[in-house]
């Protein structure tokens, strides 16, 4: 049997946890089959470069005979050339201190970018799986940022979710873990996910019939799901890595095998109104697939009070996400427009015949600070904010491209400039930063 062509995949924030537990199940054969060689496309940022290199010396010294190279870049057209399977782990997680709307923000400058390259470069038979929080809405700007892309190819990882639920049940009911089958996760990966034990089955019979105990099912059985990547951290001191890389390998595989008969996988796919959820939205369904890259969400499943109650909750956590980023995306707009255009000025030393010529900086452009020191230009900072001030005057506030923290000063426009070009463009991806214990967007 001639041999089979190899399957390019793409993996983000390559260096990190996940990604460190990802990439060797992957090269030995576990996503595609012991006969699917893989090439292995991975991205960094610059910071990480160099623990990427001790990964990929590791890889090597597998000697996996499926894998048949590896590419390494902190460049995102050259991470996605070719791809048909991308794997979005990099994003960054929500910190102390940070607000929703933060944590959109800085993320919507990561997977932006990434839903652009893809469809510009990524094989056509591409699809998608976003592993990084929050993932449900990471993929909706991902997508949207691609709209040559069909929807149908973009998932967010909410089997990790299923998983820990189907272990709950199996040590409740005591049997193998393999006995518990049809176990949906609805809506968002968030602490309102709901896991659907009314229409999950262990041994073939409903799970309700086995595991009788109602307060436990909505007690602690939806508890413990939800908030399982807290109590890992507070455990181990690190968030959820090789449970999460397990769960991204079975969600691809979901897709690129088929769902056996009768049963289903969770995966958020974008909403067509099913069950009453608003058409666009990234949401976990209960979802067959056929084995050739197709899918449908499961119908006819029956929901009492309880439950209705649940996925309303989640269901309208993500309608407010959507609405807050696009908000956001619509402010970014106005700004961008507002700074392009010619203003009226005071006289003045800054206003040359009363207008001040359009700046050419707008926000997440990578830029350029003067420094103190010497006087010279420091590149690596990308435009969070521009501030006009009471007077007129223009000014900025940066974040660093590394690691996206926001610098509190405000600087003035003429210590900033557009970056020179340089061989390679920095891409705010993400990675190698843990979440803080005191939050629940992690796994």
């Amino acid at each position: 049997m001639a041999a089979k062509n190899p399957i390019h995949v793409t993996v983000t924030g390559a260096a990190g946890q996940i990604g460190y537990a990802l990439l060797f199940r992957i090269a030995s054969g576990a996503l595609f089959g012991p006969d699917q060689p893989v090439v292995l496309r991975l991205l960094e940022i610059e910071p990480g470069m160099k623990a990427l290199e001790g990964v990929v010396m590791e890889l090597d010294d597998c000697a996996f005979p499926l894998l048949s190279d590896i590419e390494t870049t902190t460049d995102l057209n050259v991470a996605f050339d070719g791809t048909s399977w991308a794997l979005l782990v990099g994003s960054i997680p929500r910190k102390a201190g940070m607000e929703r709307g933060d944590l959109l923000t800085v993320n919507g400058g990561i997977f932006g970018p990434q839903g652009q390259a893809i469809a510009n470069n990524a094989a056509s038979d591409v699809r998608v799986l976003v592993v990084g929080n929050p993932c449900n809405t990471n993929c909706l700007i991902a997508r949207a940022n691609a709209p040559e892309v069909p929807a149908d190819r973009w998932f967010a990882m909410t089997r990790l979710d299923e998983n820990r639920a189907k272990t709950q049940l199996a040590q409740k009911a005591g049997v193998p873990v393999a006995e518990v089958t049809n176990l949906a996760i609805w809506g968002n990966h968030s602490a309102t996910q709901f896991p659907d034990a009314a229409n999950a089955r262990i041994g073939g019979k409903p799970a309700t019939e086995v595991v009788t105990d109602t307060a436990w099912l909505q007690g602690d059985f939806l508890t413990t799901v939800q908030k399982r990547g807290a109590a890992i951290i507070e455990a181990r001191g690190l968030s959820s890595a090789a449970s999460a890389a397990n769960a991204a390998i079975d969600s691809v595989a979901a897709v690129h095998h088929g769902t056996a008969p009768g049963d289903w996988t969770s995966l958020a796919v974008v909403s067509h109104g099913e069950y009453g959820v608003p058409e666009g939205l990234q949401f976990g369904f209960p979802v067959a697939t056929d084995g050739k890259g197709g899918w449908t969400v499961v119908e006819g499943l029956t929901h009492d009070e309880f439950a209705t109650e649940r996925i309303r909750v989640t269901t309208e956590e993500l309608e407010s996400e959507r609405a807050e980023r696009a908000a956001l995306t619509e402010t970014l707009l106005r700004l961008a427009e507002t700074f392009t255009r010619p203003r009226e000025l005071p006289d003045g030393p800054r206003a040359i015949g009363g207008t001040i010529a359009p700046t050419p900086l707008a926000p997440d452009g990578r830029i350029e600070v003067r420094s103190r020191f010497g006087n010279r230009w420091v590149d690596g900072f990308a435009i969070h904010e521009v501030v006009l001030g009471e007077d007129g005057t223009l000014g900025y506030r940066l974040r660093r491209a590394n690691d996206g923290f926001v610098l509190p000063a405000v600087f003035p426009e003429d210590d900033v400039r557009a970056a020179e070009s340089k061989e390679r463009s920095w891409h705010p991806v993400g990675t190698n930063i843990e979440p803080d214990p005191a939050h629940l967007d992690h796994f």
